[in-house]
């Protein structure tokens, strides 16, 4: 409701912030999936309006919602292409129809659904914000998304850590306390490290959101949600490791976790675009003063924007060699750049920081700096032809058939239907 007229402020504002209603984010579609830009929805201009045509997949709450917050690229009645634009779209109005429930492996706190906008007609009152800026919003959304999720995948990071203590504290193996043990001791001791960075993030992002939103650059609130989700994965995993048969029943819940767990790696945006995102505007220049002050001056960590200086450096000189190779450049400088924002405000932040963390996080740096230092496209990195070769001798071995699922039913009988 940010970017709404005052028209669409008073008619769905009040009941969407009692929560008597709900809206949908309907921004990607089955062909174009974590790129946006691919989307191929479409709002035929009209001279009352628009007429919407597309299709959504994966859009949470949709099949509870009132009101459809949709993206479509415009076209002129000649079928020229414009801008995408969003628009809030009731559900009620005629050629929305909200698909099956998509049965997802987790999550089940909420539906997901496909959506299909067939010739729907949208009036002018109805497009969020300019036409053919809807990117904008999207983005924006998708940011703010990115802060709270750090701060509720540290909320689950901080669960795994009390189960997995709890649990070995408590269990008596063949060597003592399973606790005492090295190994698990280790493994809590990464989980917690990683929970105290994002911690500092999170109180960070939201002292800086209390004081001005738009002071927190797009890559923190990517740190937010890439560090949160990938810390979470790696502690709900050790969680399953550390508990061994138990961990693997339902009734004892870290099965619900890993389930809940592995779509945030996902969802807000898959974490190796992000990564990859932030590598190639880092690589690009782009905002890259801006980044070094908040690390140098907001932060005062001006060691560590030197160290990404010199990572600048690197990745423009790896380009030079390595043209075709960009993306696999950029995602190891993303991966730096990762750390080196964590522990610039965990470093800048804390008044009284823990040596350990601080050196855990310097090991992370120094590991994915050497990626950077020995880039070789081709170690460890088959081409195209050898994959399909090896596909194809699999497909030899235990054959290629076709995995089917059982499912419900959902269709009415032909003999009912009209």
């Amino acid at each position: 409701m940010k970017y709404s007229s005052t028209t669409l402020k008073e008619e769905y504002l009040r009941p969407l912030a009692q929560g008597r209603q709900l809206a949908g984010f309907a921004l990607f579609e089955p062909g174009a999936g974590s790129n946006p830009m691919a989307i191929t929805g479409k709002a035929v201009v009209t001279d009352d309006g628009y007429f919407l045509n597309a299709e959504k997949m994966w859009i949470g709450s949709a099949g509870w919602s009132s009101l459809i917050i949709t993206f479509a690229k415009l076209a002129d009645s000649n079928s020229s292409e414009r801008g995408i634009t969003c628009f809030a779209v009731p559900r009620n109005k005629p050629g929305v129809h909200i698909g099956k429930e998509l049965l997802t492996m987790g999550m089940r706190g909420m539906v997901q659904n496909r959506i299909n906008f067939d010739v729907v007609k949208l009036e002018k009152r109805y497009p969020i914000g300019e036409e053919e800026k809807g990117m904008d919003i999207a983005n924006d959304a998708m940011m703010l998304a990115r802060i709270t999720a750090g701060a509720t995948l540290l909320g689950a990071m901080e669960k795994c850590i009390q189960l997995m203590y709890r649990y070995s504290s408590r269990r008596e193996v063949a060597t003592g306390s399973l606790l005492k043990n090295p190994v698990t001791r280790q493994s809590l001791s990464s989980s917690m490290m990683e929970a105290a960075l994002m911690e500092s993030l999170v109180n960070y992002i939201a002292s800086t959101a209390d004081t001005d939103i738009r002071n927190i650059p797009a890559e923190l609130c990517v740190v937010s949600k890439v560090g949160g989700s990938e810390f979470l994965w790696k502690a709900v995993d050790a969680d399953m490791q550390c508990a061994g048969g138990r961990g693997y029943l339902q009734n004892n819940y870290i099965s619900q976790l890993i389930r809940d767990a592995r779509v945030v790696r996902i969802f807000e945006g898959p974490s190796e675009v992000l990564i990859t995102y932030m590598g190639t505007k880092h690589i690009r220049a782009v905002d890259k003063d801006q980044l070094y002050e908040l690390i140098s001056v907001r932060l005062r960590q001006p060691e560590l924007s030197g160290e990404l200086e010199n990572v600048y450096q690197k990745s423009r000189e790896l380009l030079k060699r390595n043209i075709e190779d960009t993306s696999l450049i950029a995602f190891r400088n993303g991966n730096i750049l990762t750390w080196v924002l964590l522990l610039a405000v965990y470093a800048g932040t804390m008044s009284n920081p823990d040596p350990e963390v601080i050196s855990y996080a310097k090991q992370q740096i120094r590991i994915f700096t050497a990626q950077l230092d020995n880039f070789n496209p081709t170690s460890g990195n088959y081409d195209i032809d050898t994959i399909s070769k090896y596909v194809r001798k699999i497909n030899d071995d235990i054959g290629n058939l076709e995995i089917l699922t059982p499912d419900e039913e959902y269709d009415m009988d032909d003999y009912f239907k009209k």
